[in-house]
């Protein structure tokens, strides 16, 4: 063990091996092993008996084999420590506080940056906890400045923040590391409503700090979770607050609360929603900023094209794209979905031409031609600051919510396929999810090389027994949640041969859920065949 003068820093470089569970469980192997060891006897060094209380990975070159999008993925949770105490906050009750919360630290950074592939997006495995106040880490301007020295163009995101931190000073530290894109919390632009909804202190500061970041260039997305406390006027005017601000993007989460986090229901039903999507839908004709409502299926339910919003200053924007265009073709080629769009605006852009569009505004054909002949040092303010390279996956400023993932119907059809035994067949979806995916069916039984046995099929939601409150979106499942599901059809009358589920509900490469918990388990309670249809998580 280390000196005890040395102890505390010493530990802080350890990790809870439970919190690797969900990526990588052989670690939790390794350790288990090693306990029964040390129970065996007595470990000795040359000054006598030693300690057992943690181990070290030797070979890094071996583990450096996870899927890490962005170089800033690569490290992990940069604080999970909050000192806000929102409202809100998913954190109460999470299922991942069952472990010691953790601050990277500049070590641990600069051991996972020397191991990050940038070509291959593969780095070593990182814990899973909820993330917190990054600003905490007083470490955090140092890890970055080692960031952009390991990739010099690499864009700094994942920087998500309640603000109350960014000072001036803070925001020019920030600044001299561009390019940087910044999420940050405002909730409501009245200081006296925040500070009541946020309880984390400096919130002239958490509200200043959307200027600085306009004043510096770097642009960032600006969220706001409007609880039922908050009025809808106060609402309305911190949206319009962002949009004269010129965010990047405004992020409404609508409020969402589980039976942990809020034993007694702050509201019921769909009604605060309701109100909530009218108001949005009222104003959004009059802003200049995309709104990304989360969860984006609630209010925008259509497979085809349609155009979410448009960048501030974009090519987009610069065309008269406008949200509700629908998108028939690119440069000539028919898109029938959001994600066939993107796929070839991002090919567009990555061969340094623009695109030809051919949409559909008010049931009249129009064409609308996007240009991107933007270099490094043009300033168009929030979609390409100057010094900013144009991004592909920017799609020329159009923002498209989360398309449905038409391939993981196709996915799901070849799954049946190899089933030729199975008679009855269970798909599992969610509130939101189930009517896109019955659009999305009929498309594809449009093609002619697509077929499915829709009599064998039942389409069934489970509910979110585990976290309960009002949760709707499908990553947010765990296994007892099917298992539940499934028993409950069995005794209505109905036993399914199969079982289809989104894989999206489950961690890394090894199907567990949020609780540790293998998907096949629901196979092994349930006694019939359960198989996951590969599918993304929803961005949120």
């Amino acid at each position: 063990p280390a000196p005890a003068n040395l102890r505390a820093k010493f530990l802080r470089e350890f990790q809870h091996m439970g919190s690797y569970q969900y990526l990588e469980p052989r670690l939790l192997m390794i350790g288990r092993l090693l306990e029964c060891l040390r129970r065996m006897g007595v470990f000795l060094s040359a000054q006598g008996p030693v300690t057992v209380d943690g181990f070290r990975l030797k070979n890094l070159s071996y583990w450096a084999r996870y899927h890490c999008e962005t170089v800033m993925g690569s490290l992990g949770c940069l604080s999970g420590y909050c000192n806000a105490r929102c409202e809100f906050c998913f954190r109460y009750g999470s299922m991942f506080q069952r472990f010691p919360h953790r601050i990277l630290c500049r070590s641990e950074a600069r051991t996972r940056l020397k191991y990050y592939d940038p070509e291959a997006k593969k780095g070593l495995p990182y814990p899973v906890d909820d993330t917190g106040e990054i600003f905490l880490n007083r470490a955090l301007l140092e890890i970055l400045r080692a960031v952009r020295a390991r990739a010099p163009e690499a864009l700094i995101d994942d920087l998500t923040t309640h603000g109350n931190f960014l000072d001036a000073e803070t925001v020019r530290r920030l600044a001299e590391l561009k390019p940087v894109f910044v999420v940050i919390s405002l909730n409501s632009a009245d200081p006296a409503l925040r500070a009541r909804l946020m309880r984390g202190g400096r919130d002239e500061v958490g509200i200043r700090a959307f200027s600085l970041l306009r004043e510096h260039g770097i642009p960032y997305i600006g969220s706001i979770v409007p609880w039922p406390t908050i009025p809808l006027e106060d609402v309305e005017n911190s949206i319009r607050f962002l949009d004269a601000a010129e965010a990047y993007l405004i992020r409404i989460c609508l409020p969402s609360f589980t039976r942990h986090s809020h034993p007694t229901a702050p509201f019921k039903g769909w009604e605060h929603w309701e109100k909530l999507g009218a108001m949005i839908e009222r104003i959004r004709p009059e802003l200049s900023t995309p709104l990304l409502i989360q969860p984006s299926w609630y209010l925008r339910r259509e497979i085809r094209a349609h155009v979410d919003g448009v960048i501030r200053n974009s090519p987009a924007f610069h065309a008269g794209l406008r949200f509700g265009d629908v998108i028939l073709s690119v440069q000539g080629k028919a898109v029938l979905t959001r994600q066939d769009a993107a796929g070839e605006l991002v090919r567009r852009r990555r061969q340094g031409r623009g695109a030809r569009l051919m949409i559909l505004r008010e049931g009249k054909r129009r064409r609308v031609d996007l240009a991107e002949d933007l270099r490094a040092a043009d300033d168009c303010y929030p979609y390409k600051p100057a010094g900013y390279q144009p991004d592909p996956r920017m799609l020329f400023g159009i923002h498209f919510i989360d398309p449905f993932p038409l391939d993981s119907v196709v996915a799901m059809a070849r799954i049946i396929r190899e089933h030729p035994e199975a008679r009855r067949i269970a798909v599992m979806t969610t509130v939101l999810g189930e009517g896109l995916f019955r659009k999305a069916l009929g498309l594809l039984m449009q093609s002619p090389g697509f077929n499915l046995p829709l009599r064998k099929i039942r389409v069934t939601v489970a509910p979110h027994r585990h976290l309960g409150g009002n949760i709707v979106v499908g990553d947010l499942h765990v296994a007892s949640d099917y298992i539940e599901h499934l028993e409950e059809l069995r005794r209505l009358g109905y036993r399914p041969d199969l079982v289809l589920i989104p894989s999206s509900f489950t961690m890394g490469e090894w199907g567990l859920d949020a609780l540790g918990r293998s998907y096949l388990d629901i196979e092994r309670e349930i006694g019939c065949r359960v198989e996951l249809v590969p599918t993304r998580p929803v961005k949120m």
